[in-house]
């Protein structure tokens, strides 16, 4: 598979994982990648962003490993501050930890050799149109192999 192919298929199956899921707070949509403010978009929502990701060449150039890191964004709206700081946080760790609750979700069906969550990103609170937005990260790294190098 080629890689452009292989991070397209892990990028989706992160965001199908995530949409079938279950949460305390009815998502209204999980959105792929960074995209503008929108009025398209309303909180609650996921956002799945890529970040810098790591590229190790092995084997004299027959193979790679890839590490493609991803923050799974929760973005909550709330009039207080304690709750929507606490709802934002319990959804971004929720929805990093359905893409390891079984095995084939690991693996993300077999596109990657693992997945793990790396980093947390504390609670961003903004205010918009006199209502308080909550913003927490959970980064995620999807390590595979990449036996087609040019």
């Amino acid at each position: 598979m080629a890689i452009e192919d292989r991070i397209e298929a892990i990028e989706a199956k992160m965001k199908e994982i995530i949409e079938n899921a279950t949460f305390d707070v009815t998502l209204k949509s999980v959105i792929l990648g960074q995209r503008e403010r929108s009025s398209d978009f309303q909180p609650p929502l996921i956002q799945i962003v890529g970040d810098e990701s790591d590229i190790d060449s092995i084997s004299a150039g027959i193979s790679e490993e890839w590490a493609l890191r991803y923050v799974i964004v929760s973005v909550i709206e709330s009039y207080e501050h304690k709750d929507g700081k606490k709802i934002a946080e319990k959804l971004a760790l929720q929805a990093s930890s359905e893409l390891f609750k079984d095995r084939s979700n690991r693996t993300l069906g077999g596109l990657c050799r693992t997945i793990r969550r790396t980093r947390w990103i504390p609670t961003r609170e903004t205010v918009v149109n006199n209502t308080n937005v909550f913003a927490t990260g959970a980064e995620v790294t999807v390590e595979f192999t990449n036996k087609e190098v040019c």
